[in-house]
């Protein structure tokens, strides 16, 4: 396994890097997914209607 290695800080990374972790990412992630049902449900409603 070894350890975290050393990696350069400058490095950009959308992800948040080698080793993010966003303090609430629970709650980000439980929030993006609300979003996707909302939006999944109106599609679904809208290609029925059709």
């Amino acid at each position: 396994g070894g350890g975290r290695f050393p990696y350069p800080r400058y490095v950009y990374s959308p992800a948040g890097g080698w080793w993010g972790q966003p303090a609430a990412w629970k709650m980000n992630t439980f929030l993006v997914a609300c979003g996707i049902g909302v939006a999944a449900y109106f599609v679904w409603n809208l290609s029925d209607a059709k």
